[in-house]
């Protein structure tokens, strides 16, 4: 699962994103890299939406077992699964 997860982090996120819309292009799909374009961003500008109007406090860490320690509040859908489905749930479907 950290494997998995990772990919959904920034910069790696990033890299990964910018490297698909460029191959998209390098096919010649201009409309399709568009699209895919504005799903990353979109799902971006919506997680942050709704972490800023939930914004459920994390579990404390004698609750549960934490790999790493994050600052940032907590909300479901966590950011790189919104991330997956907005922008890698979009590629599958252009696939």
């Amino acid at each position: 699962m950290v494997a998995i997860s990772w990919l959904g982090f920034s910069p790696q996120s990033i890299i990964i994103t910018a490297l698909i819309i460029l191959l998209i292009l390098v096919i010649g799909l201009q409309w399709e890299a568009l699209v895919a374009l504005i799903a990353a961003l979109l799902s971006i500008g919506l997680n942050v939406l709704v972490k800023d109007l939930i914004q459920r406090p994390r579990p404390a860490a004698a609750l549960v077992h934490v790999p790493c320690h994050a600052h940032r509040i907590s909300v479901f859908p966590s950011g790189h699964v919104m991330f997956y489905t907005g922008f890698y749930g979009f590629i599958i479907f252009l696939a």
